[in-house]
């Protein structure tokens, strides 16, 4: 009988849930979801995850939400190690909570009009950060002395 390999994600919240010493329905209870869910996580029927639900495992077992979803990052919420992202700031879990809510055409178009956009600023912008880079070249240049 071939046994289904655990996702990674459900892989990231059994190794959160025993980390933090839970039971299945005390996981539950925590995040305030059904232990059916619980049970979906664990074994790989749940394909991801929303950001309220991520928010609510990493308040329940002290694993970094992002990890959990991503499986990068720090594995334990408020380990910084500089230069990494590892923690989503509450407004940012609001935020990602109600874009979780637009349908996924929507979020697609979203993305595409904010790429394009972006590209036209970046379009405009390069021109100036040229001239920037010419001004620090010339201020690092050695100066010539005027005793000749």
């Amino acid at each position: 009988m071939n046994k289904i390999q655990p996702s990674d994600l459900s892989a990231r919240i059994l190794e959160a849930m025993n980390g933090a010493g839970l039971k299945k329905l005390q996981l539950a209870k925590a995040t305030g979801k059904s232990s059916g869910a619980v049970t979906q996580w664990i074994d790989g029927s749940t394909k991801a995850l929303k950001a309220d639900t991520a928010a609510k495992l990493q308040a329940a077992t002290g694993y970094s939400a992002v990890w959990l979803v991503t499986g990068k990052g720090e594995k334990l919420a408020g380990s910084k190690t500089p230069g990494t992202f590892n923690e989503l700031t509450p407004g940012a879990l609001d935020i990602a909570a109600l874009y979780d809510l637009i349908p996924v055409r929507d979020q697609i178009r979203r993305v595409e009009a904010y790429n394009a956009a972006t590209a036209a600023i970046l379009a405009v912008l390069k021109p100036f950060a040229a001239k920037d880079q010419e001004v620090v070249d010339q201020a690092q240049r050695p100066a010539l002395t005027q005793s000749r």
